[in-house]
Order: C-alpha cells, then sequence, then structure tokens
C-alpha cells in the first residue's frame, strides 16, 4: 500500500519521531486542544429530527 509517495512503513519508519512517553503526551495534548476548539457537538435527537 503506497502512503503519500512510499511504499512500505519500512520506508518511512526513520522519519518518525520514537515512540517515547513525551511524545505521546505531547501528542494527545495536542489532539486534545483541537477538540476543545472545536465547539459544542449537538447530539440531541431533537436536533436530528428538524428538517
Amino acid at each position: 500500500m503506497a502512503l503519500g509517495g512510499w511504499l512500505s512503513y519500512d520506508a518511512i519508519e526513520p522519519y518518525l519521531a520514537a515512540l517515547t512517553e513525551a511524545n505521546i503526551i505531547e501528542s494527545m495534548s495536542a489532539v486534545e486542544l483541537w477538540l476543545a476548539n472545536q465547539g459544542p457537538r449537538i447530539t440531541t435527537p431533537e436536533f436530528h429530527k428538524r428538517k
């Protein structure tokens, strides 16, 4: 499977950040911040029934 022009995980693996606790925390913090800035989610049944 080609991923962005790379043919295998082995080809891109040297360019990936090492999987460390600090990298995981940093990445998850970025995701958490992104999610916090997405605004409220409207998931009530009433919202989905409106036309």
